[in-house]
């Protein structure tokens, strides 16, 4: 046999051992828990089976792409300092797509260590989104397209100071009367100031008639920009 060929046959019995997946394979679930261990990898879930992405270590899968398997639904998980800064999620039709984002920094300075710090959430036609972000900057400046999704739900904006400052957020249209865009939070979710550095960006054809906020405990940061009118769907 070949080296390539001996190479091929010693990963199939560590995949059968261990059960795991490495990065780059189409399967089931995907571990990257060593830093950078998938930074900057393509990671494909297996199509017609669930999919659950566990990017656990530091910078684990910044930079990377991560495709979420038709006719299965997708969590992703992204548990420490960058694991998913910059990551681009691409969720498929009619599935439902979990993202958590537990990790930060509270510090000035240091927004950039959010887990899903400038991560692109992609939503599809009628795809359930819920985006948690639970720590200081852990959203901080992420894009969440959920404009076609039947229901796009922000969690837990409120649990450290940057949480989801500078994210845009495209949202999914009202049914008669019903918004279909919830965006949770406190001072965490908005802007800070009028240079609309850091601010909210807003997406919604229909404009506040599309958006709930449950901010209870908001008292301030308010800035931010709204985008209005069908054409923001083209």
């Amino acid at each position: 046999k070949t080296h390539f060929e001996q190479f091929q046959m010693m990963a199939l019995r560590l995949l059968l051992v261990f059960g795991f997946c490495v990065p780059l394979a189409n399967c089931g679930d995907i571990t990257c828990n060593s830093n950078r261990q998938c930074r900057q990898t393509t990671m494909d879930c297996t199509d017609n089976e669930d999919c659950t992405i566990n990017c656990s270590g530091s910078e684990s899968c910044e930079f990377g792409t991560i495709n979420c398997p038709i006719n299965g639904n997708c969590i992703v998980q992204c548990t420490n300092t960058q694991s998913c800064r910059g990551t681009t999620i691409n969720a498929q039709p009619d599935t439902s797509l979990d993202v958590t984002c537990s990790a930060g920094s509270s510090t000035d300075g240091e927004q950039a260590d959010g887990a899903c710090s400038i991560a692109i959430i992609n939503g599809n036609t009628n795809t359930n989104m819920n985006i948690k972000c639970s720590a200081g900057s852990s959203c901080w400046g992420a894009t969440i397209d959920g404009r076609y999704a039947s229901q796009l739900t922000m969690e837990d904006c409120e649990t450290g100071y940057y949480t989801c400052y500078d994210i845009t957020v495209w949202c999914p249209q009202n049914v008669k009367g019903n918004k279909r865009c919830i965006i949770q939070g406190d001072n965490s979710v908005g802007g800070e100031d009028d240079t609309n550095e850091w601010d909210i960006k807003l997406y919604a054809v229909n404009s506040w008639r599309d958006i709930e906020f449950q901010t209870p405990s908001k008292t301030g940061d308010y800035y931010g920009t709204m985008y209005c009118t069908t054409g923001i769907l083209s």
